[in-house]
């Protein structure tokens, strides 16, 4: 969680948005957002995938929620904020996980 470049357009995918009671995950999914887009980038270059690319985009995207639960939250709010960063991830990366961890 820290400084990070971002796609301006970029959101969460999911029923709940961006944003919830206990979470803001927006600067999370539109860095995240970002680093897909560069892996489609480097594929229509015609440069090799890295599974281990895309392994790492979604790491970061758990760290990044993380890291936001932690600084902006106490308590039982974190504790809620953290259940639903580790959902986000669960579904994130079960979804890489389906596709090989090919280019998204």
């Amino acid at each position: 969680y820290g400084d990070r470049m971002i796609d301006p357009g970029g959101e969460c995918s999911s029923p709940t948005g961006n944003t919830g009671r206990s979470f803001d995950f927006t600067f999370a999914c539109k860095t995240h957002d970002l680093a897909y887009d560069l892996l489609r980038y480097n594929e229509r270059r015609g440069l090799p995938h890295n599974p281990e690319a895309r392994r790492a985009a979604d790491d970061q995207f758990r760290e990044d929620m993380f890291g936001h639960c932690g600084e902006t939250r106490s308590g039982f709010n974190e504790w809620t904020c953290k259940n639903w960063a580790g959902t986000y991830h669960w579904f994130v990366a079960r979804n890489s996980d389906l596709q090989h961890h090919g280019v998204p």
